[in-house]
């Protein structure tokens, strides 16, 4: 599932800003010349001087130079300003003018604008023929193999368990996405394969997804591929296995991977019992209320644990909790400022 998170909206903004302006400087096309190949000269000049501008941070210069292409029908420069006005990095945020040139480049057939016009009317509008053709803008789009279009026709379709057609389709795309790299593909691909929706279950192509997926950082499948190496569900039980797994979710902030890994300590599976590292992953746990089986078990088994132990070893655990979390902030903290 792609992330609404603001950070990695920034992350994905700021990756693709850089690649258009790289491509840009290197004169690498991005998409198919929408202006009249007298003046393409003079416009690759334009976004040159344009693109050089933004890197070093004349963006109102910048911004200039985008719009003059923009007005004269370059596809690039419109998506290129609706993603600036979009969140708000070298111009002021306006959602008017961000809809605006995306609906310019979509209608001109830029692909990414495509894929992302179509992904916003469809999580936007509820007008019928609005969102048919949305649609059609995501199938060009993905036929054209763009990752974000192929996962948004696939969520599009993975919407009833019970209208195998529709599932089948999602499949389709969802395959497409995670060949693409598409974590949330992957993860999702994984799940219908272990499940048997849209395909007969398959357990090995799903764990093939999930280590896939979790090869790539995410915690879910990371939390997943723990709890059936220690349940022996698909893969030999395995509970060093499940312990890496559920650590590398849970060193994420992943609360149920947390709750998992606290249990292997306070019992002694697969690793040297721990009360001290049992009670500070419960207390990481116990701080989401996401977590699937309720803070209120949490909360018990911690209270349990906690009458078995020392003072020193509670006073111990609750200083390796605030240490998790000091540093845990530091890094997001520094990870935002280093996208700005």
């Amino acid at each position: 599932m792609t992330s609404n998170h603001p950070d990695s909206k920034r992350r994905a903004h700021g990756a693709l800003i850089r690649l258009v302006l790289s491509a840009s400087l290197l004169g690498m096309p991005l998409a198919a010349p929408a202006i009249a190949a007298s003046s393409s000269v003079a416009s690759v000049v334009t976004f040159t001087k344009a693109a050089t501008a933004y890197r070093a941070g004349n963006f109102d210069q910048a911004v200039a130079g985008f719009r003059v292409l923009a007005n004269q029908g370059d596809r690039n420069a419109q998506y290129l300003l609706a993603l600036i006005y979009r969140d708000g990095r070298g111009a002021p945020q306006d959602a008017e003018l961000a809809r605006f040139w995306l609906a310019r480049a979509a209608e001109g057939g830029h692909i990414p604008a495509m894929a992302s016009w179509g992904s916003t009317v469809l999580n936007t509008s509820s007008s019928q023929p609005l969102r048919k053709r949305a649609i059609g803008m995501l199938e060009t789009a993905a036929r054209a193999g763009d990752a974000g279009a192929q996962l948004a026709l696939a969520r599009q379709f993975d919407t009833l368990e019970d209208d195998p057609e529709r599932q089948q389709q999602a499949v389709h795309w969802y395959q497409m996405a995670a060949q693409n790299g598409l974590v949330p593909a992957q993860l999702r691909l994984a799940v219908m394969a272990i499940r048997g929706i849209g395909m007969p279950v398959d357990m090995q192509e799903g764990i093939r997804w999930l280590r896939r997926a979790a090869r790539r950082g995410d915690a879910t499948s990371q939390r997943i591929l723990g709890l059936l190496h220690e349940r022996g569900d698909g893969v030999p039980a395995n509970l060093r296995q499940a312990r890496d797994w559920y650590q590398r979710a849970a060193a994420q902030g992943e609360p149920w991977a947390q709750y998992q890994l606290a249990r292997l300590y306070q019992d002694g599976r697969g690793v040297k019992a721990d009360p001290v590292q049992a009670l500070l992953w419960l207390t990481l746990a116990e701080r989401h209320a996401s977590v699937e089986r309720g803070p209120w078990r949490i909360v018990d088994v911690t209270n349990k644990l906690r009458q078995s132990m020392s003072p020193e070893q509670i006073r111990q655990a609750e200083r390796l909790a605030r240490q998790w979390r000091l540093t845990t902030e530091r890094t997001d903290n520094q990870t935002a400022l280093s996208l700005f």
